[in-house]
């Protein structure tokens, strides 16, 4: 279980610094987005794309949280199981909205 914290932990990590860098260039976008006509086109895929990540972050903050609690208690019941398939189901939610 040592070892699913860790993964947990992360992928927490990588979320929420996309999140954090996404959130920046829609910033950015937004600043430049009268400029060209080709940032306006891509900014309402840009967006979705920043809150995907802040989603997962929060399903993987979750996860982590639910496995840490167990871990300390020792007691590994529904809601770490809950917790873990929001966390995986989050990322395989980025995994289909990025394919063709």
């Amino acid at each position: 279980m040592r070892q699913l914290f860790i993964l947990n932990c992360a992928l927490l990590a990588l979320a929420s610094v996309m999140a954090l860098v996404l959130g920046v260039v829609c910033l950015i976008y937004a600043v430049y987005l009268g400029e060209m006509p080709k940032l306006r086109a891509e900014f309402p895929f840009l967006i979705v794309s920043a809150l995907l990540f802040m989603g997962v972050a929060s399903a993987m903050a979750v996860a982590t949280w639910t496995l840490r609690r167990a871990l300390l208690s020792g007691q590994f019941g529904l809601l770490t199981g809950i917790g873990q398939a929001i966390g995986l189901g989050s990322i395989a939610g980025i995994v289909l909205f990025y394919l063709p």
